[in-house]
């Protein structure tokens, strides 16, 4: 079954950083569950106040843990797409057609500040 659905708004490469941050939460989450189990059981005789502000707070750890996981897998989203086929290889047609572009480019304007220079 194919998501069509999903590829209006997101790119395949995003597809993929959010299935593996989703991935990763699941053992985030078994951890957070773990804490969230010695808090109870260390707290017993706490105020419902102190229980509450540390399962909250490691609620809001776990959100911040999935928002720096998602973080981490974009940022391996490499946005140069070609640069990653080896399309840009230093052997290849395009770089060095890109590479000679450069050059003339390069020569032309270093020309016209020589003749500003020079006048």
């Amino acid at each position: 079954m194919q998501l069509l659905f999903f590829h209006q708004w997101f790119s395949d490469d995003m597809l993929k950083a959010l299935s593996w941050t989703l991935v990763h939460s699941l053992w985030q989450g078994v951890l957070a569950a773990a804490l969230a189990g010695i808090i109870i059981l260390s707290t017993k005789r706490s105020s419902a106040r102190l229980r509450y502000n540390l399962l909250g707070s490691l609620l809001v750890l776990f959100l911040f843990t999935f928002v720096y996981t998602l973080n981490q897998q974009t940022g391996r989203i490499n946005p140069a797409i070609p640069v990653a086929n080896g399309l840009f290889d230093e052997g290849s047609k395009i770089y060095t057609e890109i590479s000679d572009h450069t050059d003339q480019l390069t020569g032309s304007s270093a020309a016209s500040v020589d003749i500003l220079l020079a006048s």
